[in-house]
């Protein structure tokens, strides 16, 4: 099973792809946002994960996400500086523990979840 986790200054999403010996379905979820400056696209990133993690049935899984500073600190080949970040970190850590998680990052283009936020963009009509 992959979930496929996305954050922008508008919306966080998660997919689940679940392989099956005859095709492969599709869930997830997506929650919107009010934008702020104190927000990042990393923070964003985190924050979907997150989401994903604790909604997220099952304890074998690969995570896919198109941030590479965020996979790459999560699995430990960055350094966490940012305290934010770190706290963040932290929790998908802790949410990942005792389950087997893989996290695996892939170009923008390749990220079903960023593919959807980006094709809602544009349907979304804010009142």
């Amino acid at each position: 099973m992959e979930v496929y986790c996305d954050g922008s200054m508008s919306a966080i999403c998660y997919i689940v792809v679940y392989p099956t010996n005859t095709e492969t379905k599709h869930t997830g979820r997506t929650r919107y946002k009010e934008p702020h400056r104190a927000a990042t696209h990393n923070i964003a990133e985190y924050d979907a994960i997150i989401m994903a993690l604790e909604e997220v049935g099952g304890h074998n899984f690969t995570i896919v996400s198109d941030s590479q500073l965020v996979i790459y600190q999560i699995t430990g080949h960055y350094h966490t500086n940012c305290p934010v970040l770190r706290a963040r970190r932290d929790m998908v850590r802790a949410l990942a523990r005792g389950r087997h998680i893989l996290y695996h990052w892939v170009p923008r283009e390749r990220n079903l979840a960023g593919i959807y936020i980006d094709r809602q963009k544009g349907r979304r009509i804010d009142k």
